[in-house]
């Protein structure tokens, strides 16, 4: 039901998003970097939660995102792909990071090896408890 309601108001999920994030740990809520990390991964393991509990292929979700069929994810692609097909909400900065993030090879884009290499439901799934 959250969703369908978020879903209507650009402005009232961009204000309500911040407000569900997990807390950053007492231990590194100091630490800029550490922070910025535990909500990357937070974004991330997101993702590859979805992408599990769908029992998709990573490559499934790559190419229902890729809307132009470009082979690249823009970071517009992937708010709009991920808000409309997976109702998976970031705010324009988190996609952003989580953009940088994939990006390796500082192209502006996400390609699929680029998504693919940090993807991985396995390497997340052993840090969902902190979330």
């Amino acid at each position: 039901m959250l969703t369908v309601g978020l879903s209507k108001d650009k402005e009232l999920c961009a204000s309500f998003l911040p407000k569900i994030a997990p807390r950053v740990p007492d231990e590194i809520k100091d630490d800029k970097a550490a922070s910025d990390a535990f909500y990357l991964n937070f974004s991330v393991m997101k993702i590859c939660h979805k992408i599990a509990k769908l029992g998709k292929d990573i490559k499934v979700m790559y190419k229902a995102l890729d809307e132009d069929d470009s082979a690249s994810l823009s970071p517009h692609e992937l708010l709009g792909g991920l808000k409309d097909k997976y109702s998976i909400y970031f705010s324009e900065t988190e996609v952003i990071k989580l953009c940088e993030y994939l990006d390796e090879d500082g192209s502006g884009d996400v390609d699929f090896e680029e998504f693919k290499a940090k993807m991985s439901y396995d390497q997340y799934s052993n840090n969902y408890h902190k979330y």
